[in-house]
């Protein structure tokens, strides 16, 4: 593990940027996006299932990765009301409901792009898929991929990536890591540090650090009150929740914070600004206790960067309704609740708890 220190300190701060987005946008597919986030699914996708089918490479992506990428309970009723057959025509071959996905009919025709979505599916997905994703643009898959191989303790991916590699940009959170290594973790006053530390990353950064501190060097870990600030980030607030206003209040307004730059906090923090205007900071932190942790809230993404850039998608009313049935259905299942009603009534309220 003392390698990963070293990496830490010596992580590069010089990025290059992806390749630019897919620019081929017709007028239709233009109003058929629009409508898709809009969240208009009964104009979007017969919409797009016409153009998929009439050979549109870029489309067929994008419902691929629709299908694939959107959370389960967060399908508009629209969808969720169609057959199987009818609901799996919308997003494969039409009359064919038992194709394969659009994305895995690419892969096969040799397609870089389908082969690294398809071969970023798999639990042994490589590092290299990573940069072959960031490369082609799709930066949320290669963050959310390379994230998948942290969490699951190959380090080597991470660190015998050179400082000058381009995929560094994606690990943003690998980077709020090292200043923690390198700052939060001596710092006095660490609640302090959080607050004015880089935004970028800092979320997944805190996971991480409670991940990772106790196994490389345990003096490096969160004190306490951090500590349940990190657990609550990871799904588990009752401690918390247990310190009373005063613990709670330091997680909601460094999350409000957050949420305003954040593209993985934005969608739920336009959500609680509509829902819960007077106690938005609460609302993301029952939020992020319904929906299992900040590594849920991270699924939060556009799904084909080559039409829709994440920054259309997170400002979109598609994000903030995908938000809020995801939360609805976490209510119904019982997953999460208890802690999230206690720490925002409002939220409690608009998701039926």
């Amino acid at each position: 593990m003392r390698s990963l220190f070293i990496f830490l300190v010596l992580f590069g701060l010089s990025f290059t940027r992806p390749a630019s987005a897919e620019s081929h946008i017709t007028p239709e597919m233009g109003a058929a996006i629009e409508a898709w986030l809009a969240d208009d699914d009964a104009t979007a996708l017969p919409a797009l299932g016409a153009m998929a089918a009439a050979g549109d490479r870029s489309v067929q992506l994008l419902l691929s990765q629709i299908e694939r990428h959107t959370p389960a309970g967060g399908e508009t009723s629209w969808v969720s009301a169609l057959d199987d057959d009818a609901r799996m025509s919308l997003f494969r071959t039409p009359g064919d409901p038992a194709a394969d996905p659009w994305v895995m009919q690419l892969a096969a025709k040799g397609d870089p792009l389908a082969q690294a979505l398809k071969a970023s599916r798999q639990p042994d997905a490589t590092i290299e898929t990573a940069q072959a994703l960031f490369a082609a643009g799709e930066v949320e898959q290669a963050k959310r991929l390379t994230w998948n191989i942290l969490a699951g303790g190959r380090f080597d991916a991470i660190l015998n990536l050179p400082p000058e590699e381009p995929l560094n940009e994606a690990l943003d959170y690998v980077k709020w890591m090292q200043g923690w290594f390198l700052g939060g973790a001596l710092s006095p006053e660490q609640r302090k540090w959080v607050l004015v530390s880089p935004k970028e990353g800092r979320m997944l950064g805190m996971v991480l650090v409670n991940m990772l501190a106790p196994v490389m060097n345990p003096a490096l870990a969160p004190r306490e009150p951090v500590a349940r600030v990190t657990r609550a980030l990871q799904g588990s607030a009752q401690d918390l929740v247990e310190e009373g206003p005063q613990g709670i209040g330091f997680v909601a307004k460094l999350l409000e914070r957050q949420a305003r730059t954040d593209p993985d906090l934005k969608a739920l923090g336009n959500m609680c600004t509509r829902l819960c205007a007077d106690e938005v900071g609460t609302c993301l932190l029952g939020s992020v206790l319904l929906l299992g942790g900040y590594e849920r809230v991270m699924e939060q993404d556009s799904p084909y960067e080559g039409l829709i850039p994440q920054a259309d998608y997170v400002a979109s009313l598609r994000a903030q309704n995908t938000a809020e049935r995801r939360l609805r259905r976490a209510v119904a299942i019982g997953f999460g609740g208890g802690t999230g009603y206690r720490v925002s009534q409002c939220l409690a309220g608009h998701m039926g708890g």
